[in-house]
């Protein structure tokens, strides 16, 4: 009696465990999706890695330029998800193929308009997303 005792707890701990790293996405999707309509705003999400050489092209020479950050703030929610660390939102593992850094535009109806793999130019980028403002 007293192993399946110690058993039981030991599963029981174990599963709390494995659920705690399971559970790892922190992006709440319904309140973005809400957010997303109140301001009549497409979602952006940007697929990165931890060692990805063109995901850290995009943060330091693209999206810090002023222009490119006016765009996005004005007309985007937009998220970084880091799939070293956090799960795909918006069942976006479904089309996802593995490459980083991929740009997502996603309608505030949670439907996927346009996905874009690589990293890119200032001129080139500032092109998706007028693109994708027009969507």
């Amino acid at each position: 009696m007293i192993l399946r005792l110690l058993i039981f707890f030991i599963f029981l701990f174990t599963s709390n465990l494995l659920a705690d790293n399971i559970s790892k996405n922190n992006y709440d999707e319904n309140k973005i999706l809400k957010e997303a309509k109140k301001l009549d705003k497409k979602i952006l999400v940007f697929v990165s890695r931890d060692n990805c050489p063109y995901c850290k092209i995009m943060r330091e020479k693209v999206f810090p330029k002023v222009d490119v950050e006016n765009i996005i703030n004005k007309n985007f929610i937009f998220l970084e998800v880091n799939i070293d660390h956090d799960f795909l939102p918006f069942e976006l593992s479904k089309n996802f193929q593995g490459m980083t850094p991929t740009f997502y535009f996603i309608s505030k109806n949670k439907k996927i308009l346009n996905r874009y793999l690589g990293a890119w130019t200032k001129k080139d980028f500032l092109f998706i997303l007028n693109e994708n403002i027009k969507k």
